[in-house]
């Protein structure tokens, strides 16, 4: 491998780090043996800034250029995620309740005592009272559909899915070797 920069980061796929070149996961190395690398990174990856600094660690990660959101030497992201309801958009669920499961018969009824084959009400009385046509039915053959605004269907409850299961969160990925320059050129800054 060609000499490189102190600092510079390249992969590698090898088993092995390279002379003068060490993997990048984020082992802690000592400053007075290290100093003009600790002169690039300063303490950015970790380290007490006295006795030891940190190499950035890639075991896991991918590189991205640093922005206000992710600064410079900022890990962010996770290989699994567990959603949480503040996380996904607001949205409804569509209920279907089959229309062939609230319709009555048309047939005025027959008796005060429900019986099977016939619709339920009280019939004529014997004073010669007015005939109250009732609409309901057992287990006879219905065939009127009730108007939404007559019938009062109660709550209806959906039951929760998922089961707070973490989800999958990365891109298809090769495994390959982060390595960084530790000795080498000094970076100059013009």
């Amino acid at each position: 491998m060609y000499e490189g920069t102190i600092g510079e980061i390249r992969m590698f796929a090898g088993q092995f780090a390279p002379k003068n070149w060490a993997f990048c996961h984020g082992q802690i190395l000592p400053i007075n043996q290290n100093q003009a690398l600790f002169s690039v990174l300063g303490v950015m990856y970790g380290g007490n800034g006295v006795t030891t600094f940190a190499l950035p660690d890639f075991r896991g990660r991918i590189p991205v250029g640093f922005s206000n959101e992710i600064p410079l030497g900022e890990m962010a992201g996770e290989e699994a995620h567990a959603l949480t309801s503040t996380e996904i958009p607001a949205h409804i669920h569509l209920v279907e309740i089959k229309g062939n499961h609230f319709r009555v018969s048309a047939e005025d009824a027959t008796q005060a005592r429900i019986t099977s084959g016939s619709s339920l009400a009280a019939p004529v009385e014997s004073r010669g009272r007015m005939k109250v046509p009732t609409q309901g039915f057992v287990e006879t053959e219905p065939n009127v559909g009730l108007n939404s605004n007559s019938v009062d269907l109660g709550d209806v409850t959906l039951q929760p899915q998922g089961g707070n299961q973490r989800h999958e969160n990365r891109m298809p990925s090769l495994g390959m070797n982060y390595v960084i320059c530790l000795f080498g050129i000094y970076p100059s800054r013009n």
